[in-house]
């Protein structure tokens, strides 16, 4: 079977929806908890997230950046604790396409998640039961996918964080014919600063790869010769950062340095615009 460079996506959804910022955020007259808005890559709208009071994060809208259309979109639905109960999956016309259901303990942490894909042939089946671990924290320590019947776990994330608890590494694994393997494994320096409650709060999914982004300055990211993967190196540096009045990073420039196999650098901006809710 043809393998396949593995870049992960590293902005591919967080949170929110009305601009109050723009280049140059100014504060707002009545500011409540900033969350995240749009994510706008090289002057193209990206990334929405759509809140409602009561319930935060209640939508995500995915675009095309070459035509600026909706894609796709996610919904999320909420407990009465305010945890999040499930979210699913839509095709711009509205179609769905997967659900996923969370099972939580009497603590509200996450135990496990059920996705159920509703297209084709397999459509209204349980095809992976997801998993999760944690450390003394209560950060996320380890994210599985499980065979929903018996329950083999197929592939898995284990993540490592800085003592502020930004992440410092994760690591992707599968589970091969020949036993366990290490796929990817990406690396996050330094542990730069702390991000505000609310920006993680309303992050909508349990590990959202974006909000790894404001954090450090490089990224280093190396994929390992198993199936589906080539051996590979590439490198993120994160410069230019630009930070609001209320510390909260609206501008920054990431050129990735391709190592392995060699390639020219490419070089993209991303802003991210915020609103502020009253909750």
């Amino acid at each position: 079977m043809k393998k396949r460079y593995f870049i992960p996506l590293l902005l591919s959804g967080i949170a929110l929806s009305m601009c109050i910022s723009c280049k140059k955020d100014s504060v707002p007259s009545s500011p409540g908890q900033p969350a995240l808005s749009k994510i706008i890559k090289d002057g193209a709208l990206e990334t929405e997230f759509l809140y409602e009071s009561g319930k935060g994060l209640v939508r995500i809208n995915y675009y095309d950046s070459e035509t600026g259309q909706l894609s796709s979109f996610n919904k999320f639905d909420y407990d009465t604790k305010g945890l999040l109960q499930s979210y699913s999956a839509h095709k711009a016309s509205g179609k769905i396409t997967s659900e996923r259901t969370f099972l939580k303990g009497s603590d509200g942490k996450f135990i496990s998640s059920d996705l159920k894909i509703l297209t084709g042939t397999d459509s209204g089946k349980v095809t992976f039961r997801y998993k999760f671990e944690y450390n003394a924290e209560g950060l996320i320590s380890k994210y599985s996918w499980n065979d929903p019947i018996t329950d083999a776990e197929e592939f898995y994330r284990l993540f490592y964080y800085y003592p502020n608890g930004n992440i410092k590494r994760y690591e992707y694994y599968m589970a091969l014919i020949s036993g366990t393997e290490k796929a990817l494994e990406v690396n996050y320096t330094p542990a730069g600063k702390v991000l505000p409650a609310s920006l993680t709060k309303y992050q909508g999914y349990l590990v959202n790869f974006d909000f790894f982004l404001f954090g450090p300055e490089k990224i280093q990211t190396t994929t390992f010769d198993v199936d589906y993967y080539d051996a590979g190196k590439f490198e993120q540096v994160i410069s230019d950062r630009i930070y609001n009045p209320e510390g909260l990073v609206i501008e920054q420039t990431i050129t990735t340095n391709y190592i392995q196999p060699a390639k020219a650098p490419t070089v993209e901006k991303t802003e991210f615009v915020y609103e502020y809710l009253s909750m």
